[in-house]
Order: C-alpha cells, then sequence, then structure tokens
C-alpha cells in the first residue's frame, strides 16, 4: 500500500467557542459489535497531490458480517467539532494536523465510534478508476444545474453516463448546492462503482483489482482485509437491501460562524448521535 504522507505543519488558532453541550453517557466509547468493522473513506481536496490536504469527503463504511449488513454514513466536512489537542475545528482539519490517527481519535472522541481502517483517494486516481470502469451510470436523485468552465450545464434526475471529468464534477459541484447535497452526489458515485464492479464480476477479481488500484490509495487496508470483507460483499450484491445509506443532514446542525469569521455547522447531539447509533447496527 501506498506510504503515510508526513504531516503537515499548519498554523492554526483553536477557536474558543466551546462545544456545544455534551451528555456525558454520549461521550463513552459505543459498543462494537463482535465481528464489526469501521472504514473511513476519504477524498482528499488537493490537486496536485499534497501532503497537506483536507478530508472533503468523509464517509463512514460499517461492515458487519453477522448480519450481512453495510452502512455508509456521510459527515459534511464543515461539521464543527472537537478536535482533540485543537479544539474546536471544522472535521476535515484533523487529517492535516495529524493525518489518520487524529481522524481516529477525533471520531471516538466526538461520536464514540472506533473506526478501525481508512483509504484516501486521489483527485487523479479516481479519474483513473472511473476511466478505467469506461465511465458510470449514476442515478442522479435530484436535477444538477450549475457553472463548469464558464457555462451553464444541467444534469437531469434519472440515470445519466458519466465519464471520469462529469463524474468528478458532480460530485465536487458546489456553487448553486450545499455540502448536504454533496454528501448525496458522492453517496450516488459510490453506489454506481459498486454496481459497475459487480457487472464485471469484480468480486473474484479482487486480487487483480487490488493489485490495479492500489497505488491510487493512502490506507491501511491489505489485500486479506479486502477478501475477508467478501461474504458481505457477496451478500450485498444480491440483495441490496443489505446496504443503508445515511448522511448527517441540514436537520441535525445548526449554521454558525466562529470568532474568525468561519462558517461551520454545529451539531446537534442528540439528533447525530441517534443516526450514529444506527449506523452502528445498535439502535
Amino acid at each position: 500500500m501506498v506510504e503515510d504522507l508526513p504531516t503537515a505543519t499548519l498554523e492554526v488558532q483553536p477557536s474558543p467557542t466551546p462545544q456545544p453541550e455534551i451528555n456525558e453517557s454520549e461521550e463513552q466509547a459505543l459498543e462494537q459489535l463482535s465481528g464489526q468493522v469501521n472504514v473511513l473513506l476519504l477524498g482528499a481536496d488537493a490537486r496536485p497531490w499534497s501532503s497537506n490536504f483536507r478530508t472533503d469527503t468523509i464517509m463512514l463504511l460499517t461492515i458487519n458480517p453477522e448480519l450481512g449488513r453495510v452502512n455508509i454514513t456521510s459527515f459534511p466536512r464543515d461539521l464543527y467539532v472537537t478536535v482533540p489537542g485543537w479544539g474546536m475545528q471544522r472535521i476535515n482539519s484533523a487529517w492535516p494536523y495529524g493525518r489518520w490517527k487524529l481522524l481516529q481519535q477525533t471520531f471516538e472522541h466526538n461520536f464514540g465510534v472506533h473506526v478501525d481502517y481508512y483509504a484516501v483517494l486521489k483527485f487523479s486516481s479516481f479519474k483513473q478508476i472511473v476511466d478505467s470502469l469506461g465511465g458510470l451510470d449514476i442515478l442522479v436523485g435530484k436535477t444538477l444545474s450549475d457553472y463548469r468552465a464558464g457555462y451553464w450545464v444541467t444534469i437531469p434526475a434519472g440515470e445519466v453516463h458519466m465519464d471520469a471529468d462529469d463524474v468528478l464534477w458532480y460530485v465536487r459541484s458546489r456553487k448553486t448546492t450545499n455540502d448536504f447535497e454533496r454528501n448525496r452526489r458522492q453517496q450516488e458515485v459510490l453506489q454506481a462503482i459498486f454496481k459497475k464492479l459487480i457487472s464485471m464480476n469484480g468480486l473474484r477479481r479482487v486480487p487483480e483489482l487490488h493489485e490495479h488500484y492500489k497505488d491510487g490509495f493512502i490506507t491501511n487496508i491489505e489485500l486479506l482485509d479486502l477478501l475477508a470483507w467478501l461474504p458481505v460483499a457477496a451478500r450485498v450484491a444480491e440483495n441490496p437491501d443489505n446496504i443503508n445509506y445515511y448522511a448527517v443532514k441540514s436537520g441535525m446542525t445548526q449554521s454558525y460562524i466562529t470568532p474568525y469569521g468561519a462558517m461551520v455547522l454545529l451539531p446537534d447531539r442528540y439528533k447525530v448521535m441517534k443516526l450514529v447509533r444506527k449506523s452502528q447496527n445498535i439502535e
């Protein structure tokens, strides 16, 4: 696997704003069901690749072999949480301040979730993967109209075939929509990738695909880990109802401007933790 990049050294001023009130019971670690695995799927905001990128795509992948269930939960990049050692910060700041270990601690501290693995995808690698798949057939949930290279572009709702450039623009478009909509589109693309891999008999080709794509990721996931998750993937492929998509949505947060002028999202602790528990199959 690709080695971790060196820790970035960024100048920041931790906000003096106190963290929203947290019930003590919600600070405690949530029960991790036997055999259940948590993986953070991350997308970097930097191009070209650099060591001080922020993780603007944050998805928690929860794999439960006993239930044969996979849950995917999206977190908005501007969620304002405690980053251990840095005070109140956007959740996407954890990686440049302390890489994987700090992001892992941030999830444990704020949500009580222990994350076992991570995978960061580069912009360039994302395009290469989509190109190698011959593009994607994405089930667009909501019509998107936005500027692209100086032109007004509209993608209608329904199934739309997109090439790599189209897909990258689709998941990153932000002028006419918000991060909650971006999270929805990112999940649509993830569904399309999984569907395409299944159509290519991808579950039987995991060693081959791992070798082909591994250099596009920064990750601690090894081939043996992927092979261990194959039975769950097979059950999900047979029955898509075994995969659940969740997201921290606008009704679970409150817009806030920090003393430094940054626009962030304060989480409604009760609502967010209720969602997190559902993602962990304990509610």
